[in-house]
């Protein structure tokens, strides 16, 4: 066993120097402080294994929008092109509807300026004669719905549902 000597030597005087240093870590950091320590490195090794599987979970969802990307931008080229379509066929219609505007402009009526409001209940009445348009019969009384019958003093009564 001469010849395995010089080599397992070496290797017994350094497992005797790790056992040695583990007897003095041991000796000098106090158990309960070991255990602390421990349990730090524990919840730290849980927190890493945590956010890894967030970071894969990140992952995944960044992968699956990647994915979803081109035919995203399919669908956006594809309606691009048909506004596109639809722009050109609704620009004479545009065109046709400025110019109507613009004849509306040239031969449409121009109102009235609006008149003051009346000082008097008097005056409201006989502006509202003045502005309505004359009854039936060339009579001042305002005209009747249509298909309502005008009541006079020569006209014979009527009853609900006689049909006259």
């Amino acid at each position: 066993m001469g010849a395995f000597d010089r080599l397992t030597g070496p290797l017994r005087a350094l497992l005797g120097a790790a056992d040695q240093a583990e007897a003095d870590v041991e000796r000098h950091v106090p158990t309960a402080e070991a255990a602390r320590v421990e349990a730090q490195l524990e919840e730290a090794v849980a927190a890493l294994h945590r956010a890894a599987d967030s970071v894969e979970r990140h992952v995944a969802v960044v992968e699956a929008l990647a994915d979803s990307l081109p035919p995203l931008t399919e669908s956006v080229t594809h309606l691009t092109n048909e506004l596109q379509e639809v722009m050109r066929i609704m620009a004479p219609l545009a065109a046709t509807e400025r110019e109507l505007s613009r004849m509306e402009r040239l031969f449409g009526r121009r109102r009235r300026a609006a008149p003051s409001a009346p000082s008097s209940p008097e005056a409201a009445a006989t502006d509202i004669r003045q502005a309505a348009p004359p009854g039936p019969a060339g009579t001042d009384a305002p005209p009747t719905a249509r298909g309502e019958r005008e009541s006079s003093p020569d006209a014979p009564p009527t009853t609900p549902g006689s049909g006259v």
